[in-house]
């Protein structure tokens, strides 16, 4: 038979052996739960941010329809105050 360009010599498992410039399998898996509980933490700080976003969005709107509904109120008062005054000092 002849070999392929693939063809590896070495068994699939073999236990890791960490050299030493390269950290063990203990430290890739602390850097990886690091990695997404880092990744977790900013998602939630950003959905957060957005969900105060829009909540101040939907307060805001409140508080202006209510300035505007009294605004209203006080504009039709105002003018049936000002024409029984009209129609008093005409006579």
């Amino acid at each position: 038979m002849y070999e392929t360009p693939f063809h590896q010599t070495d068994s699939p498992f073999q236990p890791y052996q960490g050299g030493p410039n390269r950290p063990g399998p203990g430290y890739r898996f602390l850097r990886t739960v690091l990695m997404w509980a880092a990744v977790a933490v900013v998602a939630m700080v950003a959905l957060g941010a957005v969900a105060a976003l829009f909540g101040l969005a939907f307060h805001l709107i409140g508080l202006l329809v209510k300035i505007a509904l009294v605004t209203a109120v006080v504009a039709f008062v105002w003018r049936r105050i000002t024409r029984r005054h009209q129609r008093n000092s005409d006579a």
